[in-house]
This record gives structure tokens, C-alpha cells and sequence, in this order.
């Protein structure tokens, strides 16, 4: 038997492994990120949780309608590590670390199409782990709402980016077509509860191995 012979073998399994490898990490970078947005709520890992509300707007009734946003939920999040400051801005918007940009868009683009009569969204982009990397808020430029119907939008649009989904309670902001303009004591409670505790450092796949560009 040649030594081509012999070392042909586990240069096949070698191969195989870096193959699988790669296939994981697919998974891993691809597919996790969905499954952890759609297994359950997203929130800001501890040491992102000093967040900054950048309204894009140029219009006086929406800045006035995120500095409101911004004042009840620091109120609903209490003593926790999360906290919201407020600014203005100009540009354009998309995920920005710990800068959740608000900016205006037609009723036609914030539907895309299939939804008639939105009002707001809030667009987040998650790590492997489920946690915010960044998001921002695309708010009305051509459905005229009223003053309180826009403290009720953005408060509903910051509140998923905080990380908390729709509700059927009448009372809460988080009502899918929008409550209240403030948080209720449910909604003050679990915006708590997402932030009370200390997350730990970002994990490298699921072994927490780093291999070059690999995560296994």
C-alpha cells in the first residue's frame, strides 16, 4: 500500500468535517437569528442598554410624539438597566447600535403592500442569540394622524424595539392597532422583566468556539 493510500483515508474524513463545519455555520449565522426572533421576545444585551432615540422627522408633531415615548417608558422600565435619551437628527435609517433612528415613510411603504392602514413600524435586526443589534422606527408622512394619535405610534414603535410584542388588551400600548399612549402596569411589568437581569458575553456559536472566521 502506497503512502498516498494511506493518507487518503483521513484526508476524506478531514474533508468531510470542514465541509460539515462549514454547513454548520450556515445554520448557525443564517437560520438561528430567525428561530430566536421568533421563539420569543428580543431585548438589548446589558451593555447596550444606554439608548438614544434619534428623530429624523423634521416634523415638530413626531418629535413631540417620541419625547413622549421616551419619558413613559423610562417611567414603565423603572429602576432597570435600560434608558432612553432623546435627540434630534437628520439622514436617513436603518439598525445603528444603540441609536434607534425615527424617521418618516408613506402609509404605502410602511404597508409594503399587504397591510392597509399602517401607521408605524419598527424594523429590528438580531444577533445569533435573539438580542437587538440596532433597529429604528419608520413613522407616517401622509396619514395626517392626530397629536394623541401619534404619542399612541411611537410609543407602540419604541415598545417593540424595546422588545415587546403585541397584546390584546384594550389598555395597552402594545395593542396590535395601538391602545393606550402610555404603558400599562402589564406592559411597565414586562418590559422589567426583560431588562432586570444581566446577560452574558456574546457567544460564539454553540460551542462558544472560534475558529478563524468560524463559530462552532
Amino acid at each position: 500500500m502506497s503512502a498516498w493510500t494511506r493518507l487518503a483515508e483521513p484526508l476524506r474524513l478531514f474533508n468531510l468535517f470542514l465541509l460539515s463545519m462549514g454547513l454548520f455555520q450556515v445554520v448557525v449565522v443564517n437560520i438561528a437569528p430567525l428561530e430566536a426572533g421568533a421563539l420569543g421576545p428580543d431585548h438589548w444585551r446589558s451593555a447596550q442598554r444606554r439608548l438614544v432615540v434619534v428623530d429624523k422627522t423634521g416634523d415638530r408633531g413626531w418629535q413631540q410624539a417620541t419625547r413622549h415615548a421616551v419619558d413613559v417608558w423610562n417611567q414603565a422600565a423603572g429602576p432597570t438597566g435600560v434608558r432612553l435619551t432623546w435627540t434630534t437628527g437628520s439622514g436617513t435609517c436603518s439598525p445603528d447600535r444603540v441609536r434607534i433612528s425615527v424617521c418618516t415613510a408613506s402609509a404605502a411603504r410602511l404597508g409594503g403592500g399587504r397591510t392597509a392602514n399602517r401607521q408605524g413600524r419598527a424594523d429590528v435586526e438580531l444577533d445569533p442569540d435573539g438580542h437587538n443589534l440596532g433597529a429604528f422606527v419608520l413613522v407616517c408622512s401622509d396619514c395626517r394622524p392626530s397629536e394623541a394619535r401619534r404619542r399612541v405610534i411611537a410609543t407602540h414603535e419604541i415598545g417593540h424595539t424595546l422588545g415587546l410584542s403585541h397584546t390584546p388588551r384594550l389598555s395597552s400600548v402594545m395593542l396590535h392597532t395601538g391602545g393606550a399612549e402610555r404603558p400599562d402596569d402589564l406592559d411597565a411589568a414586562e418590559v422589567r422583566s426583560l431588562y432586570e437581569h444581566v446577560d452574558g458575553p456574546l457567544r460564539c456559536g454553540v460551542f462558544n468556539l472560534r475558529l478563524g472566521t468560524f463559530c462552532l
